[in-house]
């Protein structure tokens, strides 16, 4: 809650004052308008909100497990991805090491381990 209010009390002493500067302006050397980047930033809150009622669908239905193994999932999606559209000479921070690499298919192992695993009802103590 207290970094929320530094925040807007930044935006407001600071940035607003100077908006033309700090925004519009260099929207405008972008090549955008603001009510494309409005635009943009209303797709990305809507499929953000979307993301997240699914997400709680699934935490409801299917646990924290879950929806942590499909984050995992997305880490190394988001990595390879990223390797591959992005590595180029001067951009070896994208590349894909030997680390990442070895970190992808660990993970990946073990979401295949988990999802093939069969399900077995925990078992409970018998009280006499």
């Amino acid at each position: 809650m207290a970094g929320a209010f530094a925040i807007t009390v930044y935006q407001v002493v600071y940035t607003l004052p100077r908006r033309e500067a700090l925004i519009f302006q260099k929207i405008r050397n972008s090549g955008m308008t603001v009510s494309g980047v409005v635009r943009i930033y209303i797709v990305l809150g809507a499929t953000f909100t979307l993301h997240s009622f699914f997400q709680g669908k699934v935490l409801g239905r299917h646990g924290s497990v879950t929806i942590g193994v499909i984050n995992a999932m997305r880490a190394v999606v988001v990595t390879l991805c990223s390797a591959a559209l992005f590595c180029r000479h001067g951009a070896t921070s994208q590349c894909l090491s030997l680390a990442s690499g070895i970190s992808a298919a660990v993970v990946t192992s073990g979401a295949l381990m988990w999802a093939l695993a069969p399900n077995v009802p925990p078992k409970r103590d018998k009280q006499e």
